[in-house]
């Protein structure tokens, strides 16, 4: 009975481990696993001619500009850390580069059905809201280039800024769990509100007011 048991349990791991390979090979495959976060990427500009994009590792470690002295954290009511990125345009920006505005961070991915059902209302809520001010920053989790910008591409919505996060260090910094998370942060960068999963249209449209200032936060 004990030899029998053993068998078994060496089976199960044996299948265990194979399983393990073969995703790791998958993954490994599609660009997520033991590749460089830094890509050089050809992309055709709005005159047909290719140019190439530097695509580097975001950075969570910088400074937090924080002239009013508050606590820096991923909680409601304090200050958003900072972080800089490079966007599908090739760009490196900041957090910060958007202090005075309502920003709507955003964290998705493309294999996320979550992200992909509410990518379309958050654009929505953009157009209505942009002339107020609101700046939408979508951060990827952690995937390369390609399947980042066809996601976007697929959806045809047009955000302020969409950054890249290949090495999730930004993702690791905000301590996100879910996909998706938003966070919304008000003209001074303190987080009003974090919603972790799917949100509906009616919550994305009242959580931007709140960062805009327009509602009062509700509990």
């Amino acid at each position: 009975m004990k030899k029998f048991d053993f068998e078994n349990r060496a089976v199960r791991g044996i299948v265990a481990l194979t399983l393990v390979g073969f995703i790791s090979i998958l993954l490994w495959q599609a660009g997520v696993l033991f590749r460089d976060p830094d890509e050089q990427v050809e992309v055709a500009n709005a005159d047909g001619e290719t140019v190439v994009l530097e695509i580097r590792a975001a950075d969570a470690s910088i400074e937090t500009p924080n002239g009013d002295a508050l606590n820096v954290s991923v909680k409601q009511g304090d200050l958003a850390p900072n972080f800089e990125l490079s966007t599908l345009t090739g760009e490196r920006v900041q957090l910060a580069d958007f202090r005075g505005q309502a920003i709507f961070l955003n964290f998705w991915a493309s294999w996320c059905g979550p992200c992909r059902a509410e990518m379309p209302d958050i654009d929505a809520v953009l157009r209505k809201y942009e002339d107020d001010g609101l700046i939408v920053l979508a951060v990827n989790n952690g995937e390369p280039f390609g399947p980042a910008k066809q996601f976007i591409d697929d959806l045809q919505v047009n955000l302020t800024v969409v950054g890249l996060d290949p090495s999730q260090e930004i993702i690791g910094r905000y301590r996100i769990v879910a996909m998706p998370t938003s966070i919304f942060i008000d003209e001074n960068g303190v987080i009003i509100r974090i919603h972790a999963g799917l949100a509906t249209a009616g919550q994305i449209d009242q959580f931007v007011q709140e960062a805009l200032g327009k509602l009062a936060v509700s509990q």
